[in-house]
């Protein structure tokens, strides 16, 4: 049975949805969205209290210790899975990286817009920073559900915008 788990910090949201300790998705969204839904404290799986202690880290503009959950891979394939693990190990706090440059440092010269579909379409988007991932010349263009409205806070929220 899939449970939902919504955690609200200062300005963001996080919906978990964990399937046996499996995490098979998070949703980020903005807490005045999700306010009136939040799963209170003392229902929080391990999960969810370890997600929102590194979500009010972040929020406060430091590095957060994202958990490490066991993740549900079935819902990516192999190159998604490449370029969110290069994603994730290669492009730290305050750093953006292109659509191409990430491409390329999957190991998959030329497939920008393949880079672009997994960053819409992750299943995860906090614990791999699509939000550092950026069009060409650091043209911001938004990811997943989140616009650009999103990727430009939480960029600012790293340093790595004025």
């Amino acid at each position: 049975m899939v449970r939902k788990e919504i955690l609200i910090g200062r300005d963001l949201a996080l919906t978990l949805f964990i399937d046996h300790e499996v995490l098979s998705s998070q949703h980020l969204n903005w807490a005045r969205n999700l306010a009136s839904q939040v799963t209170p404290v003392e229902r929080l799986s391990p999960l969810g209290l370890d997600m929102a202690r590194a979500l009010a880290v972040f929020e406060a503009g430091e590095i957060p210790q994202w958990p490490d959950p066991v993740l549900d891979w079935g819902r990516v394939g192999p190159f998604a899975r490449k370029v969110l693990e290069t994603l994730q190990r290669d492009v730290g706090y305050g750093e953006t990286i292109s659509y191409g440059e990430l491409a390329a440092l999957a190991g998959s010269p030329g497939a920008a817009r393949a880079v672009g579909r997994t960053m819409a379409n992750t299943p995860w988007s906090m614990l791999f920073p699509c939000h550092r991932v950026t069009g060409a010349r650091g043209k911001l263009l938004g990811f997943g559900s989140c616009g650009v409205e999103m990727q430009e806070f939480l960029l600012r929220l790293e340093g790595t915008l004025e």
